[in-house]
């Protein structure tokens, strides 16, 4: 073997675990959405002058929008590509996430938690399928993507439950 064959070996696997941190990164932003907002629900009440039916979209909307495209936007991403469908469905969650964050109206924020879901739908099952695809290992980046990214739900509703208070 080479120094140049061993060099783009070292690249090649470089670019890999790059890859699946990405991935694994974008797993936990969205599963950490999820139930972050439940601690965000008095303070969001009490600025946006929320009803209680708003503050109810505020939470579902994002995970009906999340779970209502997710089979859509798979399909679209083997038909136009799933690089470049999970570019622009990170880019719309980002840009999305930081218009909902200038939010005054409570009815303007639902909106934007269903564009955040949506394109958490175009991003969670692009991101599963990359990882599933690799060429060597890919049941270990899987199992490993799984793992690094399932303590985001224990996180997000860990967050959510300690500081409530016992009635």
């Amino acid at each position: 073997m080479s120094m140049t064959t061993v060099a783009i070996a070292g690249t090649r696997l470089r670019g890999r675990w790059l890859g699946l941190a990405a991935l694994t990164i974008s797993g936990l932003v969205l599963g950490l959405d999820i139930t972050i907002l439940v601690t965000a629900l008095p303070t969001l009440s009490a600025k946006l002058n929320a009803t209680t039916d708003q503050l109810q979209w505020m939470s579902a909307a994002y995970t009906l929008a999340l779970a209502g495209f997710m089979l859509p936007a798979g399909v679209l991403g083997d038909r136009l590509g799933r690089k470049r469908m999970l570019l622009f469905g990170l880019a719309t969650f980002g840009i999305s996430s930081a218009v909902a964050s200038q939010m005054t109206s409570a009815n303007g924020l639902i909106l934007m938690r269903v564009i955040m879901g949506a394109s958490g739908a175009i991003v969670l099952p692009l991101m599963q399928a990359m990882l599933a695809s690799g060429r060597s290992g890919s049941r270990a980046l899987v199992h490993l993507s799984a793992s690094l990214s399932g303590p985001s739900w224990l996180a997000g509703s860990s967050l959510t439950t300690s500081g409530a208070p016992s009635s």
